[in-house]
């Protein structure tokens, strides 16, 4: 790069996190030690002072088409094998690592009264499934009913039919960061699983979205989903908080939809890479 000339830009694309000092450090100088090149920090984020998030062009108008649009999800659940979605059951996705919470909220929807369709790509959940079926294989398209709990096998989807599943499920339990943020987009109710970090380091980054995403939340439905995204990440026992998530359904649901609509009014990251880069290379003219 130093002998390059013109010198190319030089970005270190970081991580994605909804901590304070992402926006403080998003765009600044990294000089090398030793050579005149210059490294520039380019931080995702939710606020307008990050590089913002990974969002395509016609997104949402694609989301909000197949939502409104019951023949095509009637369409989508037929294309993987499965029968249409009953108006009375809830259908929820699940893409999560292991987690010592899951029996526990497996049992919950059993013994509910709400029925609950479980929608299960392939992943490191299924051990645990077995498990609380007493090792009853699961295979796609033969579900495992136990009470009020119906979970279906899925095959690992493209991105674009992964997205339909988060657009048709009514709540979205979604694990790491690509899946959280199209679980974002969605417009659905969801919980994040985080990727654990050493000296759990990941609750800060859980605690600091939550912040963000609960700012316009009701108290009492802030603290219900702060309680069940903690006890979600934290593998304590989820039996408390589910009943008094779904009662919440309806707050919820109408939250995520106003959480995607401004996320949608921040210019994504790739355009404000763009301008940022052109910015750069405009200064060096000088």
């Amino acid at each position: 790069m130093l002998e390059k000339s013109p010198q190319p830009v030089w970005i270190n694309l970081e991580y994605l996190s909804a901590e304070n000092w992402v926006a403080g450090v998003h765009g600044l100088p990294s000089p090398h030690p030793r050579l005149a090149l210059t490294k520039y920090f380019f931080m995702p984020g939710y606020v307008p002072e990050t590089g913002g998030l990974t969002r395509e062009q016609g997104l949402y108008h694609s989301r909000e088409s197949f939502q409104r649009d019951r023949h095509a999800q009637s369409r989508f659940w037929a294309g993987l094998g499965l029968p249409d979605k009953d108006p009375r059951h809830l259908r929820v996705s699940l893409f999560s690592y292991e987690c010592a919470s899951l029996p526990g909220l497996l049992t919950t929807c059993a013994q509910g009264t709400q029925a609950v369709d479980l929608m299960v790509p392939l992943g490191k959940a299924i051990p645990q499934i077995t498990d609380w079926f007493s090792n009853r294989g699961i295979r796609i398209n033969a579900p495992l009913i136990h009470g009020n709990l119906q979970v279906h096998l899925l095959p690992m989807l493209p991105q674009d039919d992964y997205d339909r599943l988060l657009w048709a499920c009514d709540f979205n339990f979604v694990r790491g960061e690509d899946s959280f943020v199209r679980a974002q987009f969605a417009a659905r109710p969801l919980i994040w699983q985080a990727y654990r970090q050493a000296e759990a380091a990941h609750l800060d980054k859980l605690e600091a979205f939550l912040d963000l995403y609960c700012a316009d939340l009701a108290g009492a439905d802030a603290d219900l989903l702060r309680d069940t995204w903690r006890a979600w990440n934290k593998e304590e026992d989820m039996t408390p908080y589910w009943p008094a998530l779904l009662a919440a359904m309806p707050e919820l649901a109408r939250h995520a939809r106003a959480w995607a609509t401004k996320l949608a009014k921040q210019t994504d990251l790739s355009a404000n890479l763009v301008k940022f880069i052109n910015k750069l290379l405009e200064s060096r003219a000088f």
